[in-house]
């Protein structure tokens, strides 16, 4: 008993041949094997990057001096800088610690361990997504830490949580008590931001 021939049998063609006109496929430039040891450096190149800018950063934010020249203090004219980053840093130091208070140092340490997680190869998901609960933790940090008092009142005065903590505590506190500074407020969010 014969067979009936299949469709593709009577094409003449084999399953894998190119249409007519088609180009050949190319080889891949890199082979898989150099291509998983580029993109494996390229991941310890940017967990290296990650690293140094964190570790500048704590370095900055260490050897500021509320004597140094910023946008909101202006020395004398031959005062020396105490920064180790010279005018720029102190004036980014400036910014940072009087804004977030204490809770500038976690700034510096987002990006030290996000590239000391890439050095050891291993992958950051969801990067954008981790960068604003970074942003919402250190907010809520300065909360906390604008909770622990200090400063008299004025926001440029060395309080622990910088005035975005100050503003933000007053804020949350004046919306869910009616009054400023709830340290349950400050507590809470102390709390929501080691989280």
């Amino acid at each position: 008993m014969a067979r009936p021939a299949s469709p593709r049998s009577g094409s003449g063609k084999s399953a894998g041949a190119r249409p007519a006109g088609a180009r050949p496929e190319k080889p891949p430039f890199f082979s898989p094997a150099t291509r998983a040891f580029v993109v494996a450096r390229a991941r310890e190149l940017a967990g290296f990057a990650l690293g140094v800018v964190g570790l500048v950063l704590m370095v900055i934010l260490g050897s500021y001096n509320p004597a140094d020249p910023s946008w909101n203090a202006v020395p004398a004219a031959n005062t020396h800088i105490h920064n180790l980053f010279g005018r720029f840093g102190a004036h980014l130091a400036d910014v940072l610690i009087q804004s977030l208070g204490w809770a500038a140092y976690l700034l510096a340490l987002v990006p030290m361990m996000w590239g000391w997680r890439l050095s050891l190869q291993k992958s950051i998901r969801h990067p954008l997504f981790r960068s604003v609960l970074a942003v919402w933790g250190v907010l809520l940090v300065a909360m906390f830490l604008a909770g622990m008092g200090g400063g008299g009142g004025d926001p440029l005065n060395g309080h622990p949580g910088g005035s975005f903590g100050i503003v933000l505590l007053d804020g949350v506190s004046k919306l869910l008590f009616g009054g400023p500074g709830n340290p349950l407020v400050g507590t809470v969010a102390g709390v929501a931001g080691g989280l």
